[in-house]
């Protein structure tokens, strides 16, 4: 699979550095700015052709003009071979005529013998044909055209570049990203190397810190509907450069040619060459999105990046070519009705599909609000991929006679080949039927066999499709576990919110012992484990929810250790004893490795209470157990080898006192409520500095949404 990815990053590369060779494209260099300067030139020094030749045609079919053109190319030096050469291709590929450069130069040696000036000419009226060459006597004005139609097209080849300029920051970015990233995996022990005062504040006031002072995973309030979730402050400082780039290309070398006969005046001409420069930098960063926002993302593998962290970057990307493409388009619009015909141009179908691409994108930024992403979320989706469509279909159409197309063959590969791979592994991993369980503490368990073939991987996630006709294409990332009690089975723990999962609650609530079979299709595995097999100590935190991601990779870590002195601990924080009672096959498992676990409940509870979730869990435990005085002692009975404790933990001490007794380094690997995790990096991005030994922290909360 991960070829497969290598063949679709490879694709999308060369339909980008093949970019020239597409049909209709073509860089504006001096040759085509002095060609379209002696053009614009020709119509003030004399007509050569009836008005039925229309266009450049006169100046490839009609020997006066010809001569002319050559003569008026001749007064700034510019009749050189390379602008003779576009001449000569402009005029077969429009006007299937083909010339030889020795006609060129032949007609400007006829020129010097044979041309006159328009004085000479009894009754001479520009508008009417003369069949003689005119002489370019205006030089000063040649000049200026050249200087206009230099700013005018070397705008767009700045742009090209610029945006490509832009893939090539993203591109150096994932490569900095995967040096680092697989560095430690590859050479695990540079960690320990990599450990000077350097390093040290570079991580913590750097990669590690939330952008302010402790909220990454928390949303920030925004009077509910602009609430939302800020990046970390290294991804910060990436987007930010990104965004500093954009703004600075988007002003370079834009200024007006004084008195320039092809834009009236200041503020036509720099809206102009704003609305272009946007225009095509949103155009070409266009594939950047798809590349950014598929899940099935060679770039993720290869920089070893977390899904959320991917989108991050394709959230902020968006915004940023959304503002251009809104930029572009007003400045355009007020071009039109500047003069005069907007209406008539509104007529024409690539401008229509610019309008729908610019509108689907600016609907894109406001329904993907956190405030209406968690409220609606499969109603966000479906839209969030229809416009997406529209997007790039619309851009599609509208740059498609411009030459701009093929950014938007990288656009339908990187998308067609994620939906493809997603097809793939559906059918790769089958549909078979699973066991659905409604869990004590409202989570759904869900037993799933599997091929041998398919590769479990620890602190991986996968999205299910639980085929049920009405909501078979719905599907929903979670993390799995292999199963304790059976091969090649793995199981999801998923939270029961609204939706889907609610739906579902209620039927099983109807069942026989609340469990039911139903055939499901997985599409997965996804996903790295915390690279933390170098580490003397690994501490595992789970809040909630988050313990099948810290279970997955704790065992994996305890049954691959052939470190002895390894110490491995496990920390699960959770509100009720519920939670513990839906997990007990899993901690049963646990007496057979050597993992320190520990539990936290954060709420009182009865020993009554106990005893009827435990009893009622049909989770094979040992059933003659008697309740004793105090409620933990009823489930430290049931699980000898863990230890519970009452209350909420201090984290900041339990952080300090695995730091003490660690040899060398500690790995702090955490996923649970968002509150628990940005504490937690709070915490280790405050003690970092303080100790001579490796401190880590790698936070594997994916919020998807």
């Amino acid at each position: 699979m991960k070829l497969a990815f290598l063949w679709v990053f490879f694709l999308y590369c060369s339909s980008l550095t093949n970019a020239s060779d597409v049909e209709n494209y073509s860089f504006h260099g001096k040759d085509k700015q002095s060609f379209y300067a002696c053009g614009y030139a020709m119509r003030l020094i004399g007509t050569f052709c009836k008005a039925s030749v229309k266009g450049y045609k006169c100046y490839c079919t009609n020997d006066n003009a010809m001569l002319t053109f050559t003569g008026c190319l001749a007064t700034t030096g510019r009749n050189t071979n390379d602008v003779y050469k576009f001449y000569m291709y402009y005029c077969e590929e429009y006007y299937e005529v083909k010339l030889e450069h020795f006609q060129l130069v032949a007609a400007y040696d006829r020129y010097l013998k044979d041309a006159k000036n328009s004085s000479q000419i009894p009754g001479f009226n520009i508008s009417q044909p003369v069949d003689v060459p005119l002489i370019v006597a205006n030089v000063t004005y040649i000049k200026l055209l050249d200087d206009a139609y230099k700013v005018f097209y070397n705008n767009f080849d700045i742009a090209f570049w610029a945006g490509m300029g832009g893939m090539g920051y993203w591109a150096l970015v994932a490569l900095i990203a995967m040096v680092c990233n697989w560095g430690v995996v590859v050479f695990p022990e540079s960690r320990n190397v990599l450990n000077g005062t350097f390093s040290k504040l570079f991580r913590k006031y750097i990669t590690l810190p939330a952008l302010g002072r402790r909220k990454r995973n928390v949303q920030q309030n925004g009077f509910n509907l602009f609430d939302c979730l800020v990046p970390t402050r290294m991804e910060s400082l990436i987007i930010l450069g990104f965004f500093v780039y954009l703004l600075t290309l988007c002003a370079i070398e834009i200024y007006h040619v004084p008195n320039d006969p092809i834009f009236p005046n200041l503020q036509m001409a720099l809206t102009r060459y704003i609305a272009d420069r946007t225009g095509i930098l949103s155009t070409i960063l266009t594939p950047m999105l798809l590349l950014f926002g598929g899940r099935n993302n060679f770039l993720q593998w290869v920089t070893r990046w977390k899904f959320s962290t991917m989108i991050v970057y394709h959230r902020w990307i968006a915004r940023m070519i959304v503002a251009l493409a809104f930029i572009h388009s007003v400045g355009y619009t007020y071009i039109y009705a500047y003069r005069g015909y907007y209406a008539e141009e509104m007529k024409e179908t690539w401008l229509i599909w610019g309008v729908v691409a610019t509108t689907c994108g600016g609907v894109i930024c406001f329904q993907g609000l956190l405030f209406l992403r968690r409220r609606a979320y499969e109603t966000f989706l479906v839209l969030h991929i229809l416009l997406a469509l529209f997007w790039v279909i619309g851009v599609w159409f509208h740059v498609s006679i411009m030459g701009y197309s093929q950014f938007m063959y990288a656009c339908f590969s990187v998308w067609g080949f994620d939906r493809l791979a997603r097809v793939v592994r559906l059918c790769w991993f089958g549909f078979p039927k699973a066991t659905l369980l409604l869990l004590p503490d409202d989570t759904l368990r869900v037993e799933v066999p599997k091929p041998n073939s398919w590769p479990s991987i620890s602190g991986g996630h996968a999205w299910i499709h639980l085929l049920h006709p009405l909501t078979f294409w719905q599907n929903h990332p979670f993390t799995f576990v292999d199963s304790v009690e059976k091969e090649n089975t793995i199981v999801f723990f998923c939270k029961i919110k609204k939706g889907l999962t609610a739906s579902f609650c209620k039927k099983l609530r109807k069942y026989p012992g609340q469990t039911t079979t139903l055939r499901v299709a997985v599409d997965g595995p996804y996903g790295e484990p915390s690279p933390v097999a170098s580490h003397s100590t690994a501490l595992y935190v789970a809040g909630g929810s988050g313990i099948p991601e810290i279970y997955s990779e704790a065992t994996a870590m305890a049954r691959n250790s052939e470190n002895s002195n390894r110490k491995i601990k496990l920390m699960w924080v959770v509100r009720e004893l519920a939670s513990v009672a839906g997990f007990t096959r899993e901690l049963h498992a646990l007496k057979e490795l050597q993992i320190e676990t520990v539990v936290y409940i954060t709420r009182q509870f009865e020993v009554g209470t106990a005893e009827e979730f435990f009893n009622s869990s049909d989770l094979s435990l040992e059933k003659d157990k008697k309740s004793e005085t105090e409620p933990l002692s009823f489930v430290q009975s049931t699980f000898p080898h863990i230890e519970f404790r009452s209350g909420r933990p201090e984290l900041e001490k339990s952080i300090l006192e695995e730091l003490t007794f660690s040899q060398r380094s500690l790995a702090i690997v955490t996923c649970g409520n968002p509150i628990l995790v940005d504490d937690l990096r709070y915490i280790v991005v405050k003690h970092i500095d303080g100790t001579e030994k490796r401190l880590d922290f790698y936070e594997q909360l994916q919020v998807w949404a």
